[in-house]
């Protein structure tokens, strides 16, 4: 199914998601690369592995623990004083590091923990069986699944919640209450039996029913959980069942570890070949035509003028602001703004050629064109101090240059009322010098998944992202209202650079963009060839008017 329906991009992630979950280490990877609760990581087929490897790294550590508790005779202290030291590392990482914090084994050990002082506990019969007891536990899991704001840190104290009910029906639960008649129903017990197989089944069979369908409906959503209990039923019955209670023979044990590391061994084998292949992109069609300019947007990295700080380590803070394009003996331009101007690169770079501009290139991520301190990244990070460095080097060149070029996420920036920024830099820029500006219009923005699909598959469906581009289009509007009708202000329209068709598609048959949002290195100098059929007259008149 993932050699059918995932994109390359897609294809390599789950290739490194099967080395990860053999190895043991799958939380370690989706630290670094998915916000578990981001609607693309229902796309991640292998994303649930994070927990089992955080269970597997557990166990490996824990029976030593046992061993050195057992002969000091201090079980129930030291389990406890490991329970609060990784509980006291959750509260902190929910505040400082809630992605890895959400991934971390320190953060998650105080979990498992808990059940292992049940166990404890229960040996030395701290307690009689209490129906009201259980049934307090049932309702603190029941007040968490309901009442649990979205986006709330896990763990954190809020997660204390559901572990503490989870505790009191371990613990009290064997009475003849509701709570202890539920879980011994025959239903609840079949459920139980089959738990690890479902959880092993319903990511990949959610995930690739999306990449297969797109949005599910209620009705597809229902049967896939449907159907995730009954594979996992039935991979309890056929497999976990008799593999736990064969007879074990010598001989039996030989096939079944045989067995074990023939299937780990293979499924590292098809991982490696994935992150080799780099998602085997000659499954698709269109794989001889993509080339790494279609697939990434202008930066330093490949030769371009992009200081993306925040993806690239080997660049210092505070160097990138000296990298001109177009005509380097012409009239002097900036180019300003965050990543969706440095995009624009590629086109300002032929567009200079043509019409005589010297563009320096002033942008980073997250960078948005501002005359405050605002940031709409990761506050005090690489490419904050970029930034903030990025923008004295404009404030100072703005007065100097015959052009500012402005570019911005203006629909993502509408959100947090950042487009307020941009539209006081331009009425400053206005104000203080003589500078024409060039207003960039965002590119349609797009449901990413199309796009990648159909840069390798001509028959593949790309989709407005509908709320998002909204948001865009409204942005551009209300710039066009504030500086439309003056003379010094020219815009780049999406019909100059795209044509009419929302879903920017080259001539070739290929996506402007890589991403659904960013254009790709030859998405961008496409759109330079657009505009000198659409526009090169008028832009000339702009460019030579006093």
């Amino acid at each position: 199914m993932a050699w059918t329906f995932l994109t390359p991009r897609e294809y390599e992630d789950f290739s490194e998601g099967l080395i990860a979950a053999v190895l043991m280490v799958a939380n370690l990877l989706y630290a670094q690369e998915v916000r578990y609760f981001d609607e693309n990581a229902t796309f991640e087929p292998l994303l649930h592995t994070w927990s089992l490897s955080i269970e597997e790294q557990f166990y490996l550590f824990f029976p030593f623990i046992l061993i050195a508790c057992i002969k000091s005779r201090r079980l129930l202290t030291t389990l406890s004083l490991l329970c609060g030291v990784s509980f006291v590392s959750a509260l902190w990482g929910a505040v400082d590091s809630p992605q890895n914090n959400f991934y971390s084994l320190g953060a998650r050990a105080w979990e498992l923990l808990a059940g292992a002082l049940c166990a404890v506990a229960e040996r030395r019969q701290f307690w009689k069986a209490h129906d009201g007891v259980a049934a307090l536990g049932a309702a603190l899991i029941a007040l968490a699944v309901t009442f649990t704001p979205s986006g709330t840190p896990s763990p954190s104290i809020a997660t204390t919640v559901p572990v503490l009910g989870t505790m009191l029906i371990i613990m009290f639960a064997g009475g003849k209450g509701p709570v202890t008649n539920l879980l011994r129903s025959r239903a609840a017990v079949m459920i139980g039996l089959g738990s690890y197989g479902t959880y092993l089944w319903h990511q990949p069979l959610f995930a690739f029913a999306k990449s297969a369908l797109g949005e599910l409906s209620i009705i597809s959503a229902s049967a896939l959980c449907v159907l995730s209990l009954l594979m996992g039923y039935l991979s309890w019955r056929w497999i976990e069942r008799p593999f736990r209670m064969s007879e074990q023979t010598s001989a039996t044990k030989r096939i079944q570890l045989f067995m074990i590391i023939f299937s780990a061994l293979s499924i590292v084998a098809v991982g490696v070949h994935g992150v080799i292949t780099k998602g085997a992109p000659l499954r698709f069609p269109n794989a001889a035509k993509v080339t790494d300019r279609d697939l990434e947007m202008a930066s330093v990295s490949n030769g371009h003028c992009f200081y993306d700080v925040d993806t690239n380590d080997d660049l210092l803070v505070g160097d990138g602001m000296d990298c001109d394009l177009g005509d380097l003996s012409g009239r002097p331009a900036i180019l300003v703004g965050d990543s969706f101007a440095g995009q624009f690169e590629p086109f300002w770079d032929e567009v200079g050629r043509r019409h005589h501009l010297r563009v320096r290139s002033l942008t980073t991520n997250w960078c948005h064109p501002s005359l405050t301190e605002e940031f709409s990244g990761p506050p005090n990070g690489r490419a904050f101090m970029q930034c903030a460095q990025m923008r004295r080097e404009i404030l100072e060149n703005a007065r100097s240059v015959e052009f500012v070029i402005v570019g911005a996420h203006f629909g993502r920036l509408s959100d947090t009322g950042m487009t307020r920024d941009v539209q006081a830099f331009i009425s400053y820029v206005l104000a203080s010098s003589t500078a024409k500006v060039v207003i960039m219009e965002a590119p349609p923005q797009l449901i990413r998944r199309g796009v990648e699909r159909a840069l390798y598959d001509p028959a593949a469906d790309i989709q407005v992202d509908e709320q998002l581009d909204a948001k865009t289009r409204i942005a551009h509007d209300e710039l066009r209202r504030l500086f439309g009708e003056i003379e010094r202000v020219r815009f780049v329209t999406r019909a100059e650079l795209f044509g009419s068709d929302l879903r920017a598609l080259r001539s070739d048959g290929l996506p402007y963009s890589f991403d659904g949002a960013h254009l790709s290195v030859n998405g961008a100098k496409a759109a330079a060839q657009s505009f000198k059929r659409t526009a090169e007259a008028s832009f000339s008149q702009f460019v030579d008017s006093k």
